[in-house]
């Protein structure tokens, strides 16, 4: 852009020039072909400015859009990340919260299968006791005609 700013200022001092020698009517044939043919260039320099300016100004507007459509993205991307980060933190939440149930029934059934345990060994030692004293009396019970018969001569001793 610079460049051809220089350029039109270049030519528009060349043709200041050639109008001040024009006055001098030596170079008039010659320096009015030279001016016609500098204003010919100057125009098709405008137009080529002006067509440059156009372009960058579509060029700008392209760049503007894509700058906005890349801020959206990353946006996007940043949004995306944060919500894949809540839902990793939800997930793991969940997951404790689902461990933390699985050890509290573990401990709960583990406490209660030593309840039973428990329960189980005294049953049977009542069990084992109630055996003893059943056999005892078994025993007893055979003893006692025996013991009978001994109070019987016992008691017919002192009658």
């Amino acid at each position: 852009m610079e460049l051809y700013r220089q350029r039109c200022d270049n030519l528009g001092t060349s043709l200041a020039s050639c109008q001040s020698k024009l006055e001098d009517e030596r170079y008039c044939g010659d320096l009015t072909t030279e001016v016609n043919k500098l204003r010919k260039l100057l125009a098709e320099e405008k137009k080529k400015v002006g067509g440059e300016n156009a372009r960058l100004g579509e060029t700008h507007a392209l760049f503007e859009q894509i700058y906005l459509d890349y801020t959206s993205t990353i946006e996007s991307v940043k949004q995306a990340q944060h919500e894949k980060r809540m839902k990793s933190q939800q997930q793991s939440v969940l997951n404790n919260i689902a461990e933390s149930n699985m050890r509290d029934n573990v401990d709960s059934m583990t406490a209660r299968l030593m309840q039973a345990e428990e329960a189980l060994v005294k049953e049977r030692r009542d069990n084992q006791q109630a055996r003893e004293a059943l056999a005892q009396a078994a025993l007893d019970l055979e003893a006692l005609p025996l013991l009978q018969a001994q109070v019987e001569v016992y008691q017919s001793d002192f009658n």
